[in-house]
């Protein structure tokens, strides 16, 4: 899925940007775990590569009860969904054809992240 917002403030994103508690709790297990944990920092390293960045609707200031503030997946702790936020959307292309061509480019690349929470229960 794509959300993408026009106007005064724009916003282009996908992913599962806010979850219900029991899918978030599923979340947080499967970013714990070590393989499942690492390969998402993995596919997340790569987005933020390309200028995204992983986001929710709401995160943590501190770490989830029970998580070491200092494990190396807390950012990704700390947010309550998986979603992942494009860029800024060029000017060159905001408004014109060419934005479909960007925002596919975009969900290529925020593809592996998406489809890892698919195979990890949350959609």
């Amino acid at each position: 899925g794509l959300y993408l917002q026009l106007g005064l403030e724009e916003f282009a994103a996908t992913g599962f940007y806010e979850l219900d508690s029991d899918r978030l709790a599923l979340l947080r297990k499967r970013i714990l775990d070590e393989k499942a944990g690492t390969k998402l920092a993995r596919l997340v390293a790569a987005c933020e590569a390309q200028g995204q960045r992983v986001t929710s609707m709401q995160a943590l200031k501190r770490a989830p009860s029970g998580v070491d503030p200092d494990h190396p997946r807390i950012a990704l702790l700390r947010q309550k969904g998986l979603a992942v936020s494009f860029p800024g959307i060029p000017k060159r292309v905001r408004h014109t054809v060419g934005l479909k061509a960007w925002l596919l480019g975009q969900l290529q690349v925020a593809a592996p992240v998406v489809k890892w929470g698919m195979e990890n229960g949350l959609g």
